[in-house]
């Protein structure tokens, strides 16, 4: 992640604080959608936010449209970003998937475990 952000090429606000039990940093209020404490925002590399929500064939799509705008990155340091970004969401869920298990659910936690040993 440090060498993706110090390129500067992939950069995209990100709210920055730690995750909840369900994940979320935007709420409900009176039926709209609403931000909760960005205090912590700060720039990341985008591919953090493709590999928590897309496939690697869905984010190719996002890959498209920044050609489309003018943001002319190879396909295959496109790939190998996402790649690289995949333990990403690994550690932003850690905390939650620690206070689930702490409360008898080890599944997150297994599941998170799974992924940060995938490569070794």
């Amino acid at each position: 992640m440090t060498l993706l952000y110090q390129d500067g090429e992939s950069l995209t606000l990100t709210h920055g604080d730690l995750q909840t039990i369900s994940g979320d940093h935007v709420r409900c209020f009176k039926g709209k959608p609403v931000i909760i404490d960005w205090g912590f925002s700060r720039y990341a590399p985008f591919y953090i936010d493709l590999v928590d929500f897309f496939t690697k064939e869905e984010a190719l799509i996002y890959w498209e449209a920044l050609r489309s705008k003018g943001i002319l990155l190879s396909k295959d340091t496109f790939e190998e970003c996402f790649h690289r970004a995949l333990v990403y969401p690994a550690f932003i869920y850690m905390y939650p998937a620690l206070v689930q298990y702490r409360h008898g659910s080890e599944g997150r936690l297994e599941q998170i475990l799974s992924v940060l040993c995938q490569d070794s």
